[in-house]
């Protein structure tokens, strides 16, 4: 079994989808700010001998992320010379679509776990498999998770609306993940930054400590200016860190905008016409004098790039800024250049993306400046370098009142370029669905649909998701928030689908987050979806609904209303129309009458979804129904019959990522050490005879 098992876990486990960074944002000597007291302030709280996390906390901009990267520095630096207890120093950044199951299989990875025990079916166990590695004696971690608060704001919310053991397996990693950092993690270290503690303002966790970041010192505050060619005298210089509160992208914007404009230092903060930028929000008047000052080429770039959810390559972004494909693009090399001017000028920010390819990226607080006066800028495109230049900001026309209407028809606009993009480099990279190996494969595909909702073609989306077979692969790879978060862009109030699609997603939620242990939600979605097929006599898809439930309150416990639900399904259902759900009844019918003990009604349902399975000829549904019958004929200590079974069923799910490999593994490896290695041995020689898979069959149906 050894040899299958890890054959199994190389093939199915993956590790990398929705990490968007492995490594630190880079450091340049001659650009950053060295905060040796603040360094050294973290290190101190790290090496507490009573703390295991600390979270670097602050405003956006504050540099929370850089001054983690110093700390972490530090400490890769020591454990290469020896000089530190710390064995493994890892970094990962989460990007927009990462979940909870992905992060804890990615760090597992990075701690170098053996590969049958870093993945598993049940994605509870590996939050327990991971708080035991980073125990291991001689063996320490430090983990830095930067800008994670997407993934902590699902564990804030699952924390308020349940307790832990209610949260079902999904929200419930990350509750679970919350209460390991404050355990007793040996000699490892967990380090966090996000804008604000996931445990709440009122929540003393000794276990965890809290560093908040603040503005920097007028001394550093002076060398960051100097070392980006910022020319003043030492009074100016103290009045803009005053003015700037010390915040370090603040005083970059301010870099930036005396750069663009050619303006010095005393007059953007003496001149009277200057005087609105250090009134209110400081760092979003910058942000705004910046784009004031872009020139028609570099605007169209930022534009393009706020509408990205993650760092873009350089066609990507001229691609959505023109609406041309980048090798169509008269001047392309002007755009590659006003690229590059722009990361210079600390606009954007070029980074290495997931894949090794060099990828652009905007700051926050700027991303959201123009994503919040997206048509205000495009009316401003005929400006120059002149005119910015000569007139300065506050001689510039006052902001347009665009119309908000008008702003959201522009952004959905930008949001169809941008999912065209998707489009066309995933039909040119993305292996074919039944090569698909895991969620990497399918991550443009989903890029591509985000932008289609946020376009407004929701029902193009929903149609997209059914033909490129994404709906199932999810599910497969359990990459549920995912597909939770696609279906509830498409539902009003978001979104819009035609009536029948409306009921069927709605369907699907209940499916889902009965799945994920959410039984208010898992009711509410079950309960709309009925209504709709209900009033519009869709008795198909009613039919398919009543079906889902029936698995959820099965799943639950409440055997008798899923047989209710699944004969009521049966009396809607035309066999011959819908195959697939017919067997997917008779399939949950047999789960059914097993878990109730009645295994000779199960073995006959199970029996009855084999024959239609294979009128379809899906061989990966016909893996999962072997199993099951499998199982159900070891439980009756049948083991002959169903190891002949098991083993071939076990060979087709291993050639897919598919989560249930892991557990049927488990229960062979049990029922080798229960049975002795030479009995099982003797056992699977004669299971796998040829032939031996139909011989057994044929006499089940006798």
């Amino acid at each position: 079994m050894e040899g299958l098992q890890r054959k199994s876990m190389q093939q199915l486990a993956y590790f990398t989808f929705g990490i968007v960074a492995g490594k630190p944002p880079s450091l340049d000597s001659r650009t950053t700010i060295p905060r040796s007291e603040e360094v050294s302030a973290i290190i101190d709280l790290v090496n507490e001998p009573q703390t295991r996390t600390v979270l670097i906390t602050g405003t956006s901009g504050a540099g929370k992320s850089t001054l983690a990267a110093l700390v972490f520095a530090q400490f890769q630096s020591q454990m290469l010379a020896g000089l530190s207890g710390i064995r493994h120093c890892l970094w990962l950044r989460p990007g927009p679509r990462a979940t909870w199951p992905d992060l804890i299989r990615a760090i597992l990875n990075g701690l170098q776990v053996p590969e049958q025990q870093s993945v598993s079916l049940s994605q509870q166990v590996n939050v327990q498999v991971l708080y035991e590695t980073l125990r291991r004696p001689g063996d320490a971690a430090l983990i830095v998770l930067d800008q994670c608060e997407e993934l902590f704001n699902h564990a804030i919310e699952a924390q308020n609306q349940a307790a832990p053991y209610a949260v079902g397996i999904g929200l419930s990693n990350a509750v679970r993940f919350l209460e390991m950092l404050q355990q007793d993690l040996g000699e490892s270290r967990i380090l966090l930054t996000c804008p604000k503690s996931p445990f709440g303002s009122d929540h003393q966790v000794p276990s965890v400590r809290e560093y908040v970041v603040k503005g920097i010192t007028n001394a550093e505050s002076t060398h960051l200016l100097q070392q980006r060619g910022a020319m003043g005298q030492p009074q100016d210089l103290a009045d803009l860190w005053q003015r700037c509160s010390g915040h370090i992208y603040s005083l970059l914007m301010f870099n930036t905008l005396q750069n663009l404009s050619g303006l010095s230092l005393h007059y953007l903060l003496s001149s009277p016409m200057y005087q609105i930028l250090w009134e209110g929000n400081v760092t979003q008047n910058l942000a705004e004098a910046v784009v004031g000052f872009l020139n028609p080429v570099q605007l169209a770039l930022a534009r393009a790039l706020c509408l990205f959810r993650e760092a873009a390559p350089l066609a990507g972004v001229i691609e959505v800024a023109t609406g041309e494909s980048a090798g169509q693009v008269p001047g392309f090399q002007l755009f590659e250049q006003e690229m590059r001017n722009l990361v210079e000028l600390d606009v954007i920010e070029q980074i290495e993306r997931y894949d090794g390819k060099q990828g652009y990226s905007l700051h926050p607080v700027l991303a959201r400046y123009l994503l919040s006066h997206y048509l205000e800028n495009e009316q401003r495109k005929a400006s120059s370098y002149l005119s910015a230049s000569s007139l300065g900001v506050a001689n510039q026309p006052a902001p347009l009142n665009v119309n908000q209407e008008a702003r959201r028809i522009a952004l959905a606009a930008g949001h169809m370029r941008v999912a065209a993009h998707y489009k066309r480099v995933a039909q040119q990279v993305c292996p074919p669905r039944q090569q698909r190996n895991g969620p990497n494969d399918a991550a443009l595909w989903l890029a591509m649909l985000e932008h289609l909702c946020l376009g407004w073609h929701w029902q193009d989306a929903y149609d997209q998701l059914y033909a490129l077979g994404l709906d199932e692969d999810l599910l497969r790879w359990e990459i549920w928030h995912t597909l939770i978060n696609l279906y509830e862009m498409m539902l009003p109030p978001s979104g819009s689908l035609n009536r029948r699609d409306e009921g069927l997603v709605n369907s699907a939620l209940g499916m889902i987050y009965g799945r994920l242990g959410e039984s208010e939600q898992s009711r509410t979605y079950f309960t709309s979806a009925l209504a709709i097929q209900r009033d519009m006599g869709d008795r198909q898809s009613e039919a398919i609904t009543l079906t889902n439930q029936g698995e959820f309150l099965r799943a639950q416990g409440d055997t008798e209303q899923a047989r209710r639900n699944f004969e009521q399904a049966l009396s809607l259902l035309q066999t011959q129309a819908n195959p697939e759900l017919a067997c997917v009844l008779s399939h949950n019918m047999a789960l059914l009458m097993q878990q109730r003990g009645d295994y000779q009604q199960s073995q006959h349902y199970f029996m009855q979804a084999l024959q239609l399975v294979r009128q379809g000829q899906d061989k990966e549904r016909e893996a999962m129904i072997l199993t099951n019958l499998g199982l159900l004929l070891c439980e009756q200590q049948r083991y002959q019959e169903g190891l002949a079974l098991l083993f071939p069923a076990l060979q087709v799910r291993s050639t897919r990522q598919d989560q249930a490999t892991y557990a049927l593994i488990a229960f062979l490896n049990k029922l080798e050490q229960r049975m002795g290695n030479e009995t099982f041995a003797s056992l699977r020689q004669e299971a796998q005879t040829a032939g031996k898979q139909e011989q057994v069959l044929r006499a089940l149906t006798q």
